[in-house]
């Protein structure tokens, strides 16, 4: 009878897990849902021959939910630069399908908290994702 109440106990357990996961995205992750996201970058910015200025971060230092602080991005004879790193500028760019593996320069205008807030997420986030030549300014 004991057996039979674990084993019941272990197939909830197994469900609501499998639940969970699969609402979540689990196994979007296993079957290869993040080279699906990789996938659905513009590089095609890269080579235009334009001058490509990205205003990802046009807020001000207070919470504001639906801007987030200071980060312009600029694309010009296939580098990309960014301007500042407030909050939530990695994400931004992300969102917008822009290369941000392929940040070559970041400039910082000064050290405010919402000029600077992000670097430390893009630095991670781009070594996370493949990055291994972050190079100091000098």
């Amino acid at each position: 009878m004991k057996k039979k109440i674990i084993f019941s106990i272990l197939i909830v357990v197994l469900i609501v897990v499998g639940t969970v996961s699969y609402s979540i995205g689990l196994f979007g992750i296993l079957s290869g849902g993040p080279k699906k996201r990789l996938n659905r970058v513009d590089r095609s910015v890269l080579t235009d021959p334009g001058i490509h200025v990205i205003m990802a971060g046009t807020g001000t230092p207070n919470y504001d939910p639906t801007r987030n602080p200071v980060c312009v991005g600029v694309i010009a004879g296939g580098e990309f630069m960014m301007f500042d790193t407030g909050n939530g500028c990695t994400k931004t760019v992300e969102l917008m399908n822009l290369p941000v593996l392929k940040v070559h320069t970041v400039f910082l205008t000064h050290f405010h908290s919402d000029h600077i807030n992000d670097l430390g997420h893009l630095i991670g986030y781009t070594w996370v994702r493949g990055r291994r030549n972050w190079r100091a300014a000098r």
